[in-house]
């Protein structure tokens, strides 16, 4: 199983933009079914949190799974994300079920979205993000030994085996820590530059990608990436090629190679 989240500015774009990506793409997707929420609940949620004058209003979770899982199961993953960041279920005011074909044709065809509102509208009090990705795998890791899943490595296996007490599921996950991902890893050149420059190049891949699939256009994707604080712009080596650097004009990676696409379909 894999989980994945991402903050959502309170910005009216960045709620239009998030809104139209889970409820508005039917050629995008073969099935939108909504679950539970609205449009008017994700309205007062960004509300809340310009009320409070908080930077982000929403925690927008995905989750997919390559095996099938029952509703129940869906409901308990959705249950083990609540738990760990401390949401309700009626902090979710978008959960919505996507259904498309996988390109390999054996990978379940549907994943689920998660809108979680992070600003508490009594207090102002916003929900704790810090270190997601390690958080994620743990439950991604617990999930799977719980439902007999086949079990995948991730970035985070030290940190997951360390804040796991419970000794027969640490014991099944021992394994995890030794070796490389399964297929997601990295040159061993490209991980020594992310070193020195003290780039998480699979957080920022992520967020990319993440950002895309929320906008509508290059235009509105360049948005998204300058309200994060980033800078699309040419190479200094290469003019035609794409890049991507931080506030501080640190490069981060070549937008297309981020992004898995061509040049040609960022037009």
């Amino acid at each position: 199983m894999i989980i994945k989240s991402t903050r959502i500015r309170a910005t009216a774009r960045s709620m239009t933009q998030i809104v139209r990506h889970l409820l508005d793409k039917p050629d995008e997707n073969e099935v939108i079914h909504l679950i539970r929420g609205s449009r008017a609940d994700v309205r007062m949620a960004f509300d809340d949190a310009r009320d409070f004058g908080r930077k982000n209003a929403a925690a927008h979770f995905i989750l997919a799974s390559q095996e099938k899982l029952s509703p129940r199961q869906v409901r308990d993953a959705i249950a083990m994300i609540g738990k760990e960041f401390g949401f309700s279920r009626d902090d979710v005011k978008l959960c919505v079920r996507h259904q498309k074909s996988r390109h390999d044709g054996e990978s379940w065809n549907q994943h689920f979205h998660l809108l979680v509102q992070m600003v508490n509208p009594e207090n102002g009090r916003v929900m704790d993000m810090s270190h997601s990705y390690a958080r994620q795998e743990k439950i991604e890791r617990i999930f799977e030994v719980k439902n007999g899943l086949r079990l995948l490595k991730g970035r985070h296996n030290r940190a997951v085996l360390q804040a796991i007490t419970d000794p027969t599921i640490r014991d099944r996950l021992a394994g995890l820590a030794q070796g490389g991902l399964d297929g997601h890893a990295y040159t061993a050149t490209a991980k020594e530059t992310g070193k020195r420059l003290g780039v998480d190049r699979a957080a920022i891949r992520q967020e990319v990608r993440t950002l895309w699939s929320q906008s509508d256009g290059l235009k509105a994707f360049r948005t998204a990436i300058e309200e994060r604080g980033w800078r699309i712009g040419p190479g200094t080596r290469k003019s035609d090629v794409i890049i991507l650097t931080d506030g501080e004009g640190r490069m981060l990676g070549s937008l297309c190679r981020l992004l898995g696409m061509k040049k040609a379909e960022l037009v």
